[in-house]
């Protein structure tokens, strides 16, 4: 982009075809579309791909700790939303008859 761009500018400054101006014009504006649709793509298809490189290795990191935690015994897994306000619901019932007594 910075290419055409300078082209542009070096047509200008040596008053060259107009047509040459315009040419350069519309591959900057397609450029500029390409770029847009090609990031409103991977943002609805596929954001893993967006994010940044610094961001991965921070995520991996987690889930390196989590795993260790998770084998550690230190964190309980849950397979859905279901499971987990049963399990809260019976330790609220828990809570309940230990403070009755």
């Amino acid at each position: 982009m910075v290419v055409l761009i300078g082209a542009i500018v070096a047509f200008q400054l040596a008053h060259a075809a107009s047509w040459l101006t315009i040419l350069f014009a519309i591959l900057v504006v397609l450029d500029v579309a390409l770029l847009f649709v090609a990031y409103f793509y991977f943002m609805r298809q596929r954001p893993h791909s967006l994010r940044s490189e610094s961001f991965d290795y921070r995520i991996t990191e987690l889930i390196q700790k989590r795993a260790g935690a998770m084998e550690a015994g230190l964190f309980v897994e849950y397979e859905g939303a279901a499971e987990l306000k049963r399990r809260g619901s019976s330790q609220e019932v828990q809570r309940q008859d230990g403070d009755d007594e």
